[in-house]
């Protein structure tokens, strides 16, 4: 272990100067998740990916697909596109949730 560092300890973080960019390390816990609307955007992507379903954009996706996506192109052929549809909009659903109790609770503190 180097700098004297105990097993299961965090490596202290160097603070920011002021005019430099900070990296995604220096991040907190806390700011990570502090806008609400990064959940509605998570929820209008669900919301998309539902109506994606019942486009043609399925057939590419989901059909007789080779290589690399033949996979995932099985699962989602398996599901189908009405159980797919239905995942996302309950993904979205929750992420309306959590996205307005962020909003309330910031509004009150």
């Amino acid at each position: 272990m180097s700098g004297g560092q105990q097993p299961g300890q965090q490596p202290e973080q160097e603070p920011v100067q002021p005019g430099e960019p900070e990296t995604p390390s220096q991040w907190s816990v806390e700011e990570w998740g502090s806008s609400p609307f990064g959940w509605f955007v998570g929820a209008g992507i669900g919301v998309l990916v539902a109506v994606l379903c019942f486009t043609p954009i399925w057939d590419e996706v989901a059909g007789r697909s080779t290589g690399r996506r033949a996979g995932f192109g099985a699962l989602l052929g398996t599901i189908g596109p009405f159980g797919v549809a239905a995942i996302a909009l309950a993904v979205a659903v929750v992420f309306v949730v959590v996205g307005v109790r962020k909003r309330r609770a910031d509004d009150r503190g």
